[in-house]
């Protein structure tokens, strides 16, 4: 992609009709909960204080690398940016767990597929995606139109440095690099 070479990650593929529910419920129900949860609650709430541009942005960035893999990063980030806006716009964490969690019932249920049938796989994804993005802007579109989209502006008059200074020494930011370092660690040993 755009000249970047990389190997995708294996992921592991079910043995059984238990395997494939436990993914899905993992991936699909228990990931969205947690990680909206985290990142559009603990980290983006506070930050709306400087702007929802903003906002938006800095927990879209923690959400990429979060996910570690670079395969993931620019996904993942893109991916909060648009979660964080519908949470915005909408004012419901839980319009930002639907999304995730179907992004995640996708994924899942692609993988499942593409273990049984690789030939047809690449097809069906690009398809179902373009499916649900042309659906997802006609559905932007018209809460837009019914209910008008606007952020809030940043009344702090704090420079981009001072905010990240300020986001960066909060108490759940401390807690989430520590969380995320000694897991990397632990993963690498």
């Amino acid at each position: 992609f755009a000249g970047i070479e990389g190997d995708l990650p294996e992921l592991p593929v079910s043995q059984n009709a238990l395997d494939v529910f436990m993914n899905f419920v993992a991936a699909a129900v228990v990931a969205p909960l947690v990680e909206e949860f985290i990142f559009r609650g603990v980290i983006m709430q506070p930050l709306r204080r400087y702007g929802d541009r903003f906002a938006i942005v800095v927990s879209a960035a923690v959400f990429g690398i979060a996910h570690g893999r670079p395969t993931s990063i620019v996904f993942a980030f893109l991916s909060g940016i648009i979660i964080g806006c519908a949470v915005v716009y909408s004012r419901s964490i839980w319009v930002g767990i639907i999304i995730h969690a179907l992004n995640n019932a996708f994924s899942t249920l692609f993988t499942e597929i593409g273990s049984v049938m690789p030939d047809i796989i690449d097809t069906v994804y690009l398809l179902s995606y373009i499916a649900a993005g042309v659906i997802g802007v006609i559905a932007f579109i018209i809460y837009g139109i019914k209910y008008g989209l606007r952020m809030k502006r940043d009344t702090s008059g704090l420079s981009c440095r001072k905010k990240l200074v300020g986001f960066f020494f909060a108490v759940p930011m401390i807690l989430s690099i520590v969380y995320y370092t000694v897991t990397i660690f632990r993963n690498i040993g």
